[in-house]
């Protein structure tokens, strides 16, 4: 829970355009503004759990294991946890949903930060996530009418007739989605594997969606 800075925004005479670890900033977005260190900064579009209230939230990272690359690719979304003390009574105790990624910037060099338009991807309480996080993958399928078939591939462990399933429903690299969805869980492959693996088939899914 932060602490509020209302007079400091009654005194500005205008809504902030952004925030970062509750704090209210006033200049234009920039990932400089938003951390001292690290390498990694993401501008997120959350809303408030309680009262719905709509936010750009700075989630600052970079390095193991805080790299929000890995963790949005692993679990689709960056656990921004609470709001800022701005909106309402309740809201500042309990969490926000978070949308989508609206820039992300990292570091490479240490010298100066790179925009990566690739990792600005929808999260996983955005109203048309579709397919972009694992735990929703089944409910794409299970809404085109494909789930029995996935499930009957499943169980014979046929990977050619799953990715039949997903060409089905519309993807164009169907073995991708398969060959992840194997991969889940598996202790041959480290989370960085898996998590560059994900951000590949996220990106796919995405340009699917928009096709």
């Amino acid at each position: 829970m932060y602490r509020s800075y209302r007079d400091i925004i009654d005194a500005a005479g205008k809504t902030p355009l952004w925030w970062v670890d509750g704090v209210p900033r006033f200049e234009p977005f920039s990932p400089a503004l938003a951390i001292n260190y690290g390498s990694e900064v993401a501008l997120v579009h959350c809303r408030c759990q309680c009262c719905g209230f709509r936010y750009d939230i700075a989630k600052c990272g970079g390095g193991e294991p805080d790299s929000l690359r890995e963790y949005h690719a692993l679990y689709c979304d960056l656990q921004i946890g609470d709001p800022p003390n701005f909106c309402c009574s309740p809201g500042h105790a309990s969490g926000v949903n978070e949308i989508e990624i609206l820039q992300f910037w990292y570091m490479p060099n240490y010298v100066e930060w790179v925009r990566d338009q690739g990792m600005e991807l929808q999260c996983y309480d955005h109203p048309q996530a579709n397919a972009l996080g694992l735990r929703m993958w089944p409910q794409v399928l299970e809404e085109k009418g494909l789930d029995r078939l996935d499930r009957i591939a499943g169980e014979q462990r046929d990977r050619d007739a799953q990715a039949d399933v997903w060409r089905l429903a519309g993807y164009q690299r169907p073995r991708a989605i398969v060959a992840f969805m194997a991969c889940q869980g598996a202790e041959a492959m480290g989370r960085s594997e898996r998590a560059a693996l994900r951000i590949e088939v996220m990106r796919w899914l995405k340009e699917s969606d928009e096709r």
